[in-house]
């Protein structure tokens, strides 16, 4: 499995989010609690499959995931999901783990910037306003 590396480094792209909301606040809090909670579910599909060795499982959890971040602009974990799907069938099983602890870290950041973006809704607009 090819190494799959990130070609941005901010986790969340916030002015593209702010601009597909509309700068709308209610609908950006709502998307990223949507998002928060689902996000981790979707996780744990992934590391269940791949302790099952249920590739198809890993795989498709994985294209979900990519697809939900990048419904909120996190580039570099929808990449990663992406590459994690692609290398599902071919990968050695510690290629696997090592992607997958890598999508983890990844989450994890996505989700400490979203969850500080909607914890005051207030500033959710500077937030997803700032470049």
């Amino acid at each position: 499995m090819q190494q799959f590396a990130p070609t941005c480094d901010a986790p969340v792209d916030l002015a593209t989010l702010n601009e597909m909301t509309g700068g709308d606040i209610e609908f950006a809090a709502d998307l990223v609690d949507s998002y928060i909670g689902s996000s981790g579910e979707l996780l744990r599909k992934i590391r269940d499959g791949f302790a099952r060795g249920d590739r198809h499982e890993l795989a498709r959890a994985a294209h979900q995931l990519a697809g939900a971040s990048a419904n909120v602009y996190a580039a570099p974990l929808c990449e990663l999901c992406s590459g994690l799907e692609l290398g599902s069938t071919t990968a050695t099983a510690a290629q696997l783990d090592q992607h997958i602890a890598g999508v983890a870290a990844e989450l994890a950041r996505v989700t400490d910037i979203l969850a500080n973006m909607v914890g005051d809704r207030a500033s959710v607009s500077a937030h997803v306003a700032a470049p």
